[in-house]
């Protein structure tokens, strides 16, 4: 059975680890180009849990394959 997450407590605007959410998405070594960065900033901003989330798993995939992804 699956269970729910504090994605909210987590990541909204008093949340533990919104700035560390902001270091990883933002932060100068972030994957995202400066064409999506803006788009990735909006959603962290406006506090969309659920996609931050999303950003904060694919980033890492990103980061992992960094060397097989050719943007």
């Amino acid at each position: 059975m699956g269970f729910a997450t504090p994605i909210r407590n987590w990541f909204g605007p008093a949340g533990a680890l919104r700035t560390a959410v902001r270091d990883r998405l933002l932060g100068a070594d972030s994957p995202w180009g400066s064409f999506i960065m803006e788009e990735v900033e909006r959603i962290v901003e406006r506090n969309w849990s659920g996609p931050v989330w999303l950003l904060l798993v694919l980033d890492e995939w990103i980061r992992q394959n960094r060397a097989r992804v050719a943007w």
